[in-house]
C-alpha cells in the first residue's frame, strides 16, 4: 500500500513459538464504534468456561455488517 512502510520480520525458533498463547473464540454481539478513529466494531467474544467473555474492538471489512 501506498505510503505505509514494510514491517521488519524476525524468524523464530519452534520451541519459541510453542510458548506463544493462541486463542480461537465466538463473536457473541458486535455493536459500530463510532468513537474510533477508524470505523470499527466494538465485539464481544466468547472464549469458553476457562476464560469467559472479554471485550475488545476491531476493524472489519466493510462487506460484514450484512452477517452481524
Amino acid at each position: 500500500m501506498a505510503g505505509m512502510e514494510e514491517a521488519a520480520t524476525t524468524n523464530i525458533t519452534f520451541n519459541d513459538f510453542l510458548k506463544v498463547d493462541i486463542r480461537v473464540g465466538t463473536i457473541v454481539a458486535a455493536e459500530p464504534y463510532p468513537e474510533a478513529r477508524r470505523p470499527a466494531y466494538k465485539l464481544q467474544v466468547d472464549f469458553g468456561p476457562q476464560i469467559g467473555l472479554r471485550r475488545t474492538s476491531g476493524r472489519l471489512p466493510a462487506t460484514i455488517h450484512r452477517r452481524l
